[in-house]
């Protein structure tokens, strides 16, 4: 039986499951590449933009540099579910935009 991500809206079940199955075949070096290249945008469009909130970008890309360290501990099952995290937070145009919203990373 597969688990599921629980406290999620079924909007927010089905972005996950969206971004997960768009990078299910990305290996795990390239979808931190990608969120670390999206935290460089968000860093690099702070003097436009003040209210971005970096430091929970930041913070985000910390946790998941954290799991990919320890991703053969991550049951196989969690693991398509990080990999949809990871995507959701590259995605700059979510529920709130990452980048002209200081509450853009509240929903990643």
């Amino acid at each position: 039986m597969e688990s599921f991500p629980e406290g999620l809206s079924q909007k927010e079940f089905a972005a996950l499951s969206e971004c997960a199955n768009e990078v299910a075949t990305l290996s795990v070096d390239r979808l931190l590449s990608q969120a670390e290249d999206h935290l460089k945008r968000i860093q690099m469009l702070r003097s436009k933009n003040p209210h971005i909130n970096v430091r929970l970008a930041e913070a985000i890309v910390r946790t998941f540099q954290d799991f990919f360290d320890d991703w053969e501990n991550i049951p196989p099952h969690a693991r398509s579910w990080c990999r949809g995290m990871v995507r959701y937070f590259c995605v700059a145009d979510d529920d709130e935009h990452d980048y002209s919203s200081p509450t853009g990373f509240e929903d990643d």
